[in-house]
């Protein structure tokens, strides 16, 4: 009986101790908090989101004023593709993605098919 009863202390003692001190901690943690500030962080959402809004302008003006001219060689050099990539027709694009890129000069590629 005697260890019975020194358990139920124990254990009582202990969960004493943990909700005193979880208690101490909440309200400790609270009181140290600086006060919010509603305007400064308006204030940051706003650049923060001017930011990324800027940058994924740039980033859709790179990708669709950047077009890429394309110019495809068979094995005699003679040009048998040219013209913008985006604008090629399904036998063009068939024998661009069979050629080997050669070189890329002022924003044009040459490309040629080694059969």
């Amino acid at each position: 009986m005697k260890n019975v009863s020194k358990r139920n202390i124990s254990a009582l003692f202990a969960l004493l101790l943990a909700g005193t001190i979880l208690t101490s901690t909440k309200t400790n943690t609270v009181a140290n908090l600086p006060e919010y500030d509603a305007l400064a962080d308006n204030h940051y959402t706003e650049y923060v989101d001017e930011f990324v809004d800027e940058y994924f302008d740039d980033i859709e003006e790179e990708v669709f004023e950047s077009q890429e001219y394309v110019k495809v060689y068979d094995e005699r050099d003679e040009l048998i593709v040219d013209g913008l990539r985006s604008e090629l027709g399904e036998e063009q694009l068939q024998v661009l993605r069979q050629a080997d890129l050669l070189t890329e000069l002022s924003g044009t590629k040459y490309y040629q098919l080694n059969n």
